[in-house]
């Protein structure tokens, strides 16, 4: 894996490596920390369900304090709704 070069995005540092197929990927430096070889993926979650249910909300909770980017349109002769 070589190395094209290293991006600041949002705080987060990055690299662009070039990958054998000739495309370019982009990924955060910490995974090429040795620290990260400790990290592996397993067939059972890591997390309790309660500390997923948790993340959720904090997640759903954030989301509602984004602007919601799409209007509501009605038509110019629609009829009210009663």
């Amino acid at each position: 894996m070589r190395i094209r070069r290293r991006l600041k995005r949002g705080g987060v540092e990055l690299i662009v490596v070039h990958q054998p197929d000739g495309s370019f990927a982009c990924l955060p430096a910490w995974m090429t920390h040795e620290t990260a070889s400790r990290f592996a993926i397993g067939m059972a979650p890591a997390f309790s369900l309660t500390t997923l249910r948790t993340l959720r909300n904090e997640v759903d909770a954030l989301l509602g304090l984004l602007a919601s980017e799409s209007t509501t349109e009605r038509a110019e002769h629609d009829a009210p709704i009663r």
